[in-house]
């Protein structure tokens, strides 16, 4: 794992995320921030202008203790390693990022860029540093600082907005070019800065380093994003599936994962392919009519947390119903308990001390399986009705579609439910984890 000083201030010890200082907060678009403190000793050697930071990984986890014994407990990693560069610029702290040493002892290999920090006194590490939003070139001798989108007047640009301002700088040259000057400075400025997830993308933060002989201890803000800012459920890719094997005369019911997709324009084309006459819709629920049946989609809850997922949601044909129901995600503390057993996954590992301990590594609570069954059976009752209906219309009972057998099972390995799982562990994982892989 690639980990420095200036990581410290990113990921380096995620893993305390769970002793840190947590003042999260959500952003309300699938997003927010939490504030992680922590601490350990480093190494120094000045002549080199070398740092190796230690720190003691702890994690919180569920441990079993037996049959049906779940506690929440501290467990001891073990001591984690981290290397950097540092140099001074005038009166500031120049922290590069570099690799594992090798068994002369000799660093690997470091970034050409390092963090910059100031509020220390120039050529003494001990003190306490803020980072600021800048990068130090050392090959090129030069910094390069950037301007957070928070700083700008109307945030970050989006392709929506740079359009129509691109249109208004069009019509206001001609009367004020002055004015037109100020929009695009102002345009540049929006598409240039950089918000929170690019920043921290960057390696570049907001915090405190605070060192004292060998002690360290940091303090930063960590910003995180689920990726979910879609919730218009009917017009999904998930939508856009299921009518296009209406279509298709095939109907199966896509697998949960594509509600996130954004695919209206395809809803809209097999939507009319399929000959749906939609009754009644809003962004999480739809009533349609096909070939004489009545067919509802309701998405009741979609809720993606740090820690959890959690969906509910419902496909009908004419009155009856097949219910979805699925809680997935890291376990808590809350969580922690036996009459949840049958629903942990488990792994068995060793911590600092040799001891092998069976850690619980995920909660996992479904009824996928008789979902499944459920919505097959409806399906096949839909199929007959569609084949019967097309075969009316056809006027000829031997009517065939250019439906492939072969395609259509291609497809339906595609939405196999296990993509819905992969998909849920990215943008779902325990926030220390998710800053853990940042660091690699």
């Amino acid at each position: 794992m690639k980990k420095s000083l200036t990581l410290m201030l990113a990921a380096i010890s995620a893993v305390f995320f769970a002793c840190s200082d947590d003042s999260s907060s959500d952003n309300g678009t699938g997003g927010g921030s939490v504030t992680v403190e922590l601490s350990g000793s480093i190494v120094v050697d000045t002549l080199n202008k070398t740092i190796i930071t230690l720190v003691q990984e702890f994690e919180d986890e569920c441990v079993n203790k037996g049959a049906g014994v779940y506690n929440w407990e501290s467990v001891d990693h073990g001591l984690d390693s981290s290397y950097s560069k540092y140099e001074f610029i005038g009166d500031t702290l120049v922290v590069y990022d570099c690799e594992y040493v090798d068994d002369d002892g000799d660093f690997r290999y470091c970034d050409d860029e390092g963090q910059m920090m100031v509020g220390g006194k120039a050529g003494k590490l001990d003190g306490t540093w803020k980072t600021i939003l800048c990068m130090y070139d050392t090959e090129d001798s030069e910094s390069t600082c950037f301007t957070p989108c928070s700083e700008v007047s109307g945030g970050k640009l989006s392709e929506e907005e740079m359009e129509k301002m691109s249109e208004e700088m069009e019509k206001a040259y001609a009367k004020d070019p002055e004015k037109a000057s100020k929009m695009y400075e102002n345009m540049i400025d929006r598409m240039t800065c950089l918000d929170n997830m690019e920043m921290q993308k960057r390696g570049l933060d907001e915090g405190t380093v605070k060192i004292s002989g060998n002690e360290i201890s940091t303090k930063s803000t960590q910003y995180y994003d689920l990726d979910v800012l879609f919730d218009d459920f009917m017009n999904s890719e998930f939508m856009s599936k299921f009518y296009r094997s209406l279509a298709n005369e095939d109907p199966y019911v896509p697998d949960y994962s594509y509600l996130i997709e954004e695919d209206s324009s395809d809803v809209e084309e097999y939507k009319e392919s399929a000959n749906v006459e939609v009754l009644k819709q809003t962004k999480s629920s739809v009533t349609f009519k096909v070939a004489g049946q009545t067919v509802s989609v309701d998405v009741d809850e979609y809720d993606i947390s740090l820690d959890l997922f959690e969906l509910s949601m419902s496909v009908s044909v004419n009155g009856k119903s097949c219910q979805l129901q699925v809680e997935e995600g890291e376990v808590t503390e809350g969580l922690c308990k036996s009459e949840n057993g049958e629903f942990f996954k488990k792994s068995t590992i060793e911590d600092a001390s040799g001891n092998k301990i069976t850690i619980v590594s995920k909660y996992e609570k479904s009824n996928e399986d008789e979902y499944e069954n459920c919505t097959e059976s409806l399906m096949d009752s839909l199929y007959a009705a569609i084949r019967k209906n097309n075969s009316s219309s056809s006027g000829d009972d031997d009517y065939e579609t250019s439906y492939d057998p072969a395609e259509s099972f291609s497809k339906k390995a595609m939405s196999d439910r296990e993509l819905a799982k992969k998909k849920f562990l990215k943008i779902s994982r325990k926030f220390s984890r998710m800053l853990k892989k940042l660091a690699k």
